[in-house]
């Protein structure tokens, strides 16, 4: 009977400490351990299970390692991984796991490195290394994960990115959101398929190769929100972006903007070095946020950083137009407010921390679904609220 089995699903099985012996299991092709939580050891014996394509250990909680015999599945596609606070030790060859498609190593904190080996994985589309904050950097072998589409290195202690990152040819999406680099690898205009390139939050991320995210011409996502990135290149004009996050207590310069345009969000101190968005003419949905004293802000960047509040609030802001097919505006820190008299497609409207004393709505605003006034605290009135 177990020669022609093909599925085995262990799942919540908390009493089961060891596998089951599996050498008989010559056709399975998809083992479920899900959620067996007291589950120590697998059997060598997994060697023996050359048709299978899906491994599923997520909550496995208590396993400490994966074992060396499963670098021998020449068949595995998928190995779903548990969410484990301890060390969970990784197979040196893991790299053999050349049928492998689907990699998800999320928040293994204890992980201090990827074997050199991963770059074995040739068929590999998606990695996933969410929340392991003890890695701090990436062997120069993922250069060579050629069929890799997905890549997410989202809060990690990584501070930088090896040159061969550039050697991923066909990568659509790259997450680096909450990481610790400093930089773009020089390299990373190599990616010529990217579609999204999300660093948010990166607090200390710079400028530095910023230039070279100008050859990135199938990019249409870019999100630099909270970094400290103090320009944008010129380059990124001729890019065809849809949809643009921008954000630094040091931003100084911004170029003039794609007018491809569907969604902005930009957080600066200054916003009268930000040019304006009335010449993006297709664009739906605007965020501008001006940095104040209640903003949170990593500690790493607290330097000075309350005298340049303070010397920014000394500045006047424009008073922007605003393009009128808006239909969502999300403001915070913004005074003195733009018009609203063109906006006739608005439906959303978020006023936040902005020093005002009234709220005009006018006839226009006729579409307004969503009114948001929040933490306003020199607001007297709102007139024309009955419109």
């Amino acid at each position: 009977m177990t020669e022609k089995l093909k599925v085995l699903d262990l799942t919540d099985c908390t009493k089961l400490r060891r596998t089951p012996n599996f050498s008989n299991f010559t056709s399975l092709e998809t083992l479920v351990l899900a959620r067996c939580s007291n589950l120590l050891t697998i059997h060598p014996s997994i060697s023996k299970l050359q048709l299978l394509e899906t491994l599923n250990i997520k909550g496995c909680s208590s396993l400490g390692e994966l074992p060396e015999e499963v670098c021998s599945l020449q068949s595995l596609k998928q190995i779903v991984m548990p969410q484990n606070f301890q060390l969970l030790k990784l197979p040196e060859r893991i790299g053999n796991l050349k049928s492998l498609s689907s990699f998800g190593l999320n928040e293994h904190p204890k992980i201090c490195q990827l074997p050199d080996s991963i770059g074995g994985m040739v068929n590999l589309t998606y990695l996933s290394l969410h929340g392991c904050v003890g890695i701090k950097k990436l062997p120069s072998s993922i250069g060579e994960l050629k069929m890799l589409v997905k890549l997410q290195i989202s809060t990690l202690g990584i501070v930088e990115l090896p040159d061969s990152i550039g050697n991923l040819k066909k990568l659509r999406v790259l997450l680096l959101c909450r990481t610790k680099i400093k930089e773009f690898p020089r390299t990373i205009g190599g990616l010529e398929m990217l579609e999204t390139l999300d660093a948010d939050r990166s607090w200390d991320l710079t400028d530095k190769n910023l230039e070279e995210i100008g050859n990135l011409f199938h990019l249409t996502t870019l999100n630099l929100a909270f970094t400290s990135v103090s320009r944008l290149p010129p380059e990124i004009s001729r890019l065809h972006l849809q949809k643009l996050e921008v954000g630094s207590i040091e931003l100084r310069q911004v170029p003039s903007l794609p007018s491809s345009l569907k969604f902005l969000a930009v957080q600066a101190l200054d916003f009268s070095l930000v040019p304006h968005p009335s010449s993006i003419t297709d664009l739906e949905h605007l965020e501008l946020q001006r940095f104040s004293n209640s903003t949170k802000i990593p500690r790493s960047t607290w330097q000075d950083y309350h005298s340049k509040v303070e010397a920014a609030m000394l500045r006047e802001q424009p008073s922007y137009q605003l393009p009128s097919r808006l239909s969502a505006l999300k403001l915070r820190g913004i005074s003195p407010l733009p018009h609203f008299s063109n906006l006739i497609n608005l439906t959303v409207l978020h006023v936040i921390d902005c020093a005002i004393s009234h709220l005009p709505i006018n006839p226009g605003l006729t579409h307004l679904r969503e009114l948001f006034i929040r933490r306003c605290k020199s607001l007297e009135k709102i007139p024309g609220l009955s419109l």
